[in-house]
């Protein structure tokens, strides 16, 4: 989709585009067994104690949504409703599901029954990147990015703890 915005060659966006739809069908199918939407697997953050729902994985599933939109009605091809009203009811769910108003922050994970890990992975900013994140929670979400996980040495540091001077 990035593509052909920067491109606007359509005969790249005809060939990827079913791909791309069959792509995602393949990993709704088999990588998210519970049927909740949320896929689940490995992802960029690993830390035992995880569970099989991570946020980089939901966040790129709502980004990949979007796309398909843009790619069906960009190539006028039916379904960019439907994959809109997906990426809406994601993002509704997520709101939900993932943001911990204890610490104000976004779990990096969900458990099988649906409770939080609290990893304080980098992986905290991807919300606010693809546009998932709530108005609200994205402002508190980079307040607290800001101030705890940007260091003046390094910049942006992998994992959060109470102290990161020094952290890379």
């Amino acid at each position: 989709w990035r593509h052909f915005q920067r491109t606007g060659d359509r005969r790249f966006l005809e060939k990827a585009y079913p791909v791309c739809r069959e792509i995602i069908a393949h990993a709704l199918a088999t990588a998210d067994p519970d049927a909740d939407g949320y896929l689940e697997g490995p992802g960029l953050m690993e830390q035992a104690g995880m569970g099989p729902e991570r946020i980089d994985s939901v966040c790129q599933l709502y980004a990949a949504f979007q796309a398909l939109a843009g790619m069906a009605e960009a190539l006028g091809e039916p379904g960019a409703d439907e994959h809109l009203r997906r990426a809406e009811e994601l993002k509704k769910r997520f709101n939900r599901d993932w943001w911990n108003p204890t610490v104000n922050m976004w779990a990096c994970s969900l458990r099988r029954d649906g409770t939080h890990t609290l990893d304080d992975f980098w992986a905290v900013v991807f919300p606010q990147q693809v546009g998932i994140a709530d108005l609200d929670k994205a402002a508190i979400a980079l307040n607290r990015i800001e101030k705890e996980w940007v260091n003046e040495e390094w910049g942006f540091v992998h994992q959060w703890k109470p102290k990161i001077a020094g952290e890379g």
